[in-house]
């Protein structure tokens, strides 16, 4: 058997790599490529993991959940639901609340027809010892 030398190990790598990604995936083509990829091996491999490329399969597969995970944004939550987690934790109830106004402005805003104004997100930023940016603008 003879030993590849670095040169010849770096054209093959080259080469595969044109024909299937099997690095880091960071911008969206490189993305596209993989997943193209993916359901290619998906079609031949199936689910038979004694398939010679099963493996090949799953680390192409590790690699695009990778990526997804990176580029998913976890969605904020909203004033009414972090105000209702808040109420929940400190056991208050819309009347508890004077620094919003009468309890049917807290039940307003719990229900999402009234947003808050900065003097009030800073007012519960203070009761709930948070910064006011805690709460959305809008």
């Amino acid at each position: 058997m003879t030993v590849a030398t670095h040169e010849e190990l770096t054209q093959a790598w080259c080469k595969l790599q044109t024909l299937l990604p099997l690095t880091a995936i960071h911008t969206d083509q490189q993305y596209d490529r993989a997943i193209a990829a993916l359901n290619g091996l998906l079609d031949t491999v199936g689910m038979d993991e004694e398939h010679p490329l099963s493996e090949l399969l799953d680390t192409l597969g590790i690699l695009v959940e990778a990526y997804e995970q990176q580029r998913e944004t976890p969605a904020l939550p909203t004033n009414a639901a972090l105000l209702a987690f808040l109420m929940t934790e400190h056991d208050l109830t819309p009347a508890d609340l004077t620094e919003l106004g009468e309890p049917v402005l807290v039940h307003e805003v719990l229900a999402g027809r009234r947003t808050l104004t900065p003097p009030q997100r800073h007012a519960l930023a203070r009761r709930f010892g948070v910064i006011p940016e805690t709460f959305l603008s809008s």
